[in-house]
């Protein structure tokens, strides 16, 4: 009950549950009123999603200033990270291919952030003409295709940020594990190799493996995940399992994202280019319904109680 609560509290996530409400609505009443077209459940359902449809609409005003927020947030993340790189860390050589998609990765953010913007800010002229406050039509007409073109810009980025997020995740998948065995390698070499080992030693405490590991940990790699920006050592196989465990959540979330964008980038096609096999009622239901379950089932899983 209380993950539900703190759900329904977020915008996204209330969002998302009318989304599906909708195209359930709308997937039953479509079978209704094929069987019988004077059905009042059916009518009633259609009702149900078009007043759901605009609910959304409505939902969406004034979140362009989020996406705003999140446009600043970002810059100033890449600042950081620039003054960051350009300073020497200890003596600990950063991982260049996973600098180098961290940067790609802001940047793309950037542009999510700002199609977005367009997009949602769009969206509230789309809901003034469903509502009537637009009343020309081929105004409305006008309004409604350059949102869905905003809207289809908007998946160019997030799916591109999806896909260097499942390359990220096994870059840094097979990094841990690389980091793993080669301690394991290093405390046996410590532990039994050479003469005059003390028993401390044997059993782990003390010398190389207490202290100095700390401090040059990895070079050269960045094994270590942490969604906080800091370097942890993958030093036992409890750290190993935290961190694969921390990139399989990260991975889940980006194969929702990814099946959610691909059904509503299949929708705007066909919105935009007017596609008969992309615009016929049940593709688009069943689209849609696709598109709403994973994206129930991403902010669920991202909520936190």
């Amino acid at each position: 009950m209380d993950h539900s609560v703190a759900f329904l509290k977020q915008r996204d996530g209330l969002d998302k549950t009318l989304k599906l409400m909708r195209y359930v609505s709308a997937i039953a009443a479509y079978n209704i009123l094929a069987d019988d077209p004077s059905s009042v459940t059916g009518t009633k359902l259609r009702k149900l999603d078009k007043s759901t449809g605009i609910t959304r609409k409505y939902l969406k005003l004034g979140k362009f200033l989020g996406n705003l927020k999140e446009l600043r947030a970002l810059l100033r993340a890449g600042e950081i990270a620039s003054r960051t790189r350009s300073a020497q860390v200890g003596n600990r050589t950063p991982d260049l291919a996973l600098a180098s998609a961290a940067t790609f990765a802001n940047r793309l953010n950037i542009a999510s952030q700002l199609a977005q913007l367009v997009y949602n800010f769009a969206e509230q002229l789309n809901w003034a003409a469903k509502i009537g406050l637009i009343r020309n039509k081929r105004r409305r007409r006008n309004i409604e295709r350059w949102t869905s073109i905003s809207e289809l810009s908007t998946y160019v980025f997030t799916i591109n940020v999806s896909l260097l997020t499942l390359w990220r995740c096994s870059r840094r998948e097979s990094d841990a594990r690389r980091e793993f065995s080669e301690r394991g390698r290093r405390k046996k070499d410590d532990d039994f190799g050479g003469s005059g080992s003390s028993p401390l030693r044997l059993f782990g405490f003390g010398g190389r493996f207490g202290g100095q590991d700390s401090e040059t940990s990895s070079g050269g790699s960045d094994a270590s995940i942490n969604t906080s920006n800091t370097h942890t050592a993958v030093r036992t196989e409890a750290d190993l399992h935290a961190v694969l465990k921390s990139l399989e959540r990260e991975r889940t979330a980006a194969y929702l994202s990814l099946t959610m964008d691909a059904a509503d980038v299949s929708v705007c096609l066909g919105d935009v280019c007017g596609f008969d096999a992309l615009t016929d009622p049940r593709t688009v239901n069943a689209l849609g319904l696709v598109s709403a379950t994973c994206g129930v089932v991403d902010k669920w899983r991202g909520t936190k109680v």
